[in-house]
């Protein structure tokens, strides 16, 4: 016999969960001797919510279970948004939360967690796909087994258990068993929507972050490619597909490109939609005139197929691997190559040999196979103490009173970053400049949610991203503003702490500009979400042990961002931006 606790640790082991992220109180906190005791490292982050982004990107990044744990009462109320988001991401995180002993369930404790008081589990159950409370020790393994089964079927995602003190203790019979494999069947109809395919004239793919979850890169490359069918794609889809390909027109919706526009307005007979719920933010500013004539849906749930784009709508459900494999496997078959009559636009189709080549090896070569070489990430300036005196100098001979645009920051940001580079876009206004600008050339190196849409998420995702990369060079970079910083920002103690050595954009325009955006210009209401004491960021990262820099020009972000990728420590790189620049995220208003 062995303890629950025990069994859970030694399960989580046998899995590769490497680190588990948390904040500790009373019932929760047996987690952390036994942690110790079987070698998996503890990660004290400096909130829950932040312990819970953190296990995202952990699981983004591993292609595994992520795990964060809090205490009752408030610390795993805390972590009910952090769990919104790994579901929005489709992540696989197991979240555990303490509770008073079972036995005194219906006394009067403090941070109550049960039916008795904040009742997690039901508070759980609407941003997650299992939410049990282990009742008894001999029913662990049950609500083990099912939590860990809902994470990894169908479209991933987080999953919660609530263990009492006194089950943790219980001594039970010992189990282990192997993360679920998955068996994905292909849809019925997959050979009709081959057909529809192949006899479109004009038809265009409209891809969502459905292609990152489900690994479905090189099949979407490859039939875009034999087909000569140009890509769209939403926000959060962005680098599903690369932005320099001749097929590309960018994305539509907020931070959209005007190739995207241009194209849906020319006539598209066949629109395929790939891993989207098609929601405002990825639509913003559809019209009519837009529409297709016909649809094609891939995706796993149905509940929101049809609804947003009145046009016969096939609804293609499943696994988007399996489904759009098999598309392409009918296109090998049938040895389709393209199409010459179809009415493309002359430039989507006149890419040299040489540089279709090139994509064709930048997306084959999928991050396992990439060599990242430290010769990459140096840079010529070998001095960091040089450099920084250079900075300091440099910074001391400028007017304080200057500002960037954020749009050329962005593209700044771009030529200054190796281009694998893991990129975490947070929520603002700044997001939406790094969709509409900042180009992706590899799969897996940007990271996007336009539906769930929490500040401060990608500060976290980037901190456990990057710490479950252990010494992989591959640098990593989190594009945040200082409305989320001001929420989440601590976090990056919790990265220095690890020695996480993550580059943290921070375009600070003195407000939530966003919102302050839309209230200025569609409510003529402004002023109400600007900062009258701004945060100055440079001693917020001196506070933190950590590097950073003030940025008034493109020279600035280019120096920061070299010491950055030498540095082994987090660097947070402010840049003034112009709290007067009108950012692309006006479309959904319209």
């Amino acid at each position: 016999m062995t303890t629950v606790l025990t069994l859970l640790m030694s399960n989580l082991k046998k899995w590769n969960v490497t680190h588990i992220f948390g904040i500790p109180g009373r019932p929760i906190a047996p987690l952390i001797k036994e942690m110790i005791e079987q070698d998996i490292t503890y990660v004290l982050t400096r909130h829950e919510t932040g312990a819970g982004y953190a296990a995202g990107g952990f699981a983004l990044q591993k292609k595994n279970l992520g795990v964060a744990f809090a205490t009752a009462g408030p610390g795993g109320v805390n972590m009910l948004t952090a769990a919104g988001q790994a579901l929005a991401h489709n992540v696989p995180v197991l979240f555990i939360t303490g509770q008073t002993s079972a036995g005194k369930v219906g006394k009067s404790y403090s941070q109550d967690s049960s039916s008795f008081g904040a009742d997690l589990v039901k508070m759980f159950e609407p941003v997650t796909k299992y939410s049990a409370r282990v009742e008894r020790g001999d029913s662990f393994e049950s609500h083990f087994r099912h939590a860990i089964e809902r994470a990894f079927s169908g479209v991933m995602g987080p999953v919660h258990l609530s263990i009492p003190l006194d089950v943790l203790y219980e001594e039970i019979t010992p189990f282990e068993f192997e993360l679920p494999q998955i068996q994905h069947t292909i849809a019925a109809n997959i050979e009709e929507a081959f057909m529809l395919i192949k006899d479109a004239k004009r038809p265009v793919f409209l891809l969502g972050k459905g292609i990152r979850s489900s690994n479905s890169y090189e099949e979407v490359f490859e039939i875009a490619t034999k087909w000569n069918i140009p890509v769209i794609t939403t926000g959060g889809g962005k680098g599903t597909f690369p932005t320099n390909h001749p097929l590309s027109l960018g994305v539509y919706g907020l931070g959209g490109t005007i190739e995207a526009d241009q194209y849906l307005q020319s006539g598209i007979d066949v629109m395929i939609v790939a891993g989207s719920s098609l929601n405002d933010m990825a639509l913003a500013g559809f019209k009519q005139n837009f529409y297709p004539e016909k649809v094609i849906h891939f995706d796993y749930d149905p509940t929101f197929v049809g609804k947003t784009i009145p046009r016969p709508t096939l609804f293609v459900p499943g696994d988007l691997k399996r489904n759009l494999g098999k598309i392409l496997e009918l296109t090998l078959e049938q040895g389709v190559v393209g199409h010459d009559e179809r009415l493309l636009v002359r430039e989507l189709v006149a890419a040299s040999s040489e540089y279709t080549s090139l994509n064709r090896e930048r997306t084959e070569n999928v991050y396992e196979n990439l060599l990242f070489s430290s010769d990459f990430v140096a840079t010529a300036l070998e001095d960091k103490t040089l450099m920084l005196k250079e900075m300091e100098d440099f910074h001391n001979q400028r007017s304080k009173s200057l500002v960037i645009s954020s749009a050329s920051a962005i593209r700044t940001i771009r030529r200054n970053l190796p281009e694998y580079t893991k990129v975490f876009a947070d929520v603002g206004s700044h997001a939406y400049y790094a969709v509409k600008h900042f180009d992706v050339y590899q799969p897996e190196t940007f990271f996007f949610d336009d539906r769930f849409i929490a500040m401060g998420n990608g500060i976290g995702y980037a901190i456990g991203a990057k710490i479950a990369m252990n010494e992989d060079s591959q640098p990593v970079a989190c594009i945040t503003g200082d409305g989320c910083m001001l929420m989440h920002g601590t976090e990056i103690a919790t990265a220095v702490e690890h020695q996480a050595p993550i580059l943290f954009f921070v375009f600070n325009n003195g407000s939530l500009d966003m919102v302050e955006t839309g209230m200025k210009i569609w409510q003529g209401c402004p002023g109400h979400n600007v900062y009258k004491k701004p945060i100055d960021f440079v001693s917020f990262a001196e506070a933190l042990g950590c590097k950073g820099f003030r940025c008034l020009s493109e020279d600035d972000i280019q120096m920061a961002i070299q010491f950055g990728l030498q540095s082994n420590q987090p660097t947070i790189i402010e840049i003034m931006v112009d709290p007067e620049e009108i950012p692309p995220t006006l479309k959904r208003d319209e």
